[in-house]
């Protein structure tokens, strides 16, 4: 696996990925060749008397080495000292109120994908991309999040996940970047939709939280490799 499991921080599990999640990765996080299909039926929502069907969805197969050749470039750290080959981004597997719920419970309050997430059938999650202008580097960095949806919102992107004409959908920002020293939990975002097998793009309000300024106006390589390393175990990610 290509991106490695770093376990929990802060209650938030987080995936260093060397793979360009801002540039259209599909979605899946393994470096296999596979395609896979989805189908999940019948999820009632409480108390509305509706139905959510999950339609089956397909993933492309597709190689992590292709998109980690394109952006490989030498970087001497100012943090660990090391040289590192290519950027990784940062992603949470699971929206932070999925940790909210007691362990024992998770298996029956929830329902999650790596791209979709309902919990007691009534807060509705979809996963995106937060990118972030890398100033002197050759691509964006990176944030895998979480933002809620309406239900009509999150219905409709089950119905069309591979479409680039629905939306954008308002939603509140629900993974904690714990890098920031403010939370960044219920940020208010737009989705945009982009289609092709890639997740949605997620915009932050143009606020002066130091997540928004960043996305707005960019950071340097340094600061992203800060960031990275904030995440990292002790051993480090070399490349």
């Amino acid at each position: 696996m290509l991106a490695v499991v770093l376990g929990v921080l802060g209650s938030i599990g987080v995936l260093i990925d060397p793979v360009a999640t801002a540039y259209g990765t599909p979605r899946t996080h393994t470096a296999l060749l596979f395609a896979a299909a989805l189908t999940v039926h019948s999820l009632a929502a409480r108390g509305a008397g509706r139905v959510l069907d999950f339609p089956a969805r397909k993933l492309q197969p597709y190689s992590c080495e292709p998109r980690v050749e394109e952006f490989k470039m030498a970087y001497k750290c100012s943090v660990c000292g090391k040289t590192h080959n290519s950027l990784p981004d940062i992603g949470s597997d699971k929206p932070y109120y999925w940790y909210t719920l007691p362990p024992d419970e998770r298996g029956r309050r929830a329902w999650l994908t790596e791209d979709t997430c309902v919990i007691d059938d009534e807060s509705f999650f979809i996963r995106g991309v937060l990118s972030i202008p890398v100033l002197d580097y050759e691509r964006d960095f990176g944030f895998g999040v979480w933002v809620s949806q309406k239900l009509e919102n999150f219905q409709r992107y089950l119905a069309e996940p591979d479409s680039d004409e629905i939306g954008p959908f308002f939603g509140w920002l629900s993974t904690e970047i714990s890098y920031y020293a403010e939370s960044t939990l219920n940020l208010q975002t737009m989705a945009h939709f982009r289609g092709g097998g890639s997740r949605p793009t997620i915009e932050l309000e143009p606020t002066e939280h130091p997540l928004a300024v960043d996305q707005r106006e960019g950071i340097t390589l340094a600061k992203a490799w800060e960031i990275v390393h904030f995440y990292m175990k002790d051993d480090g990610v070399s490349g």
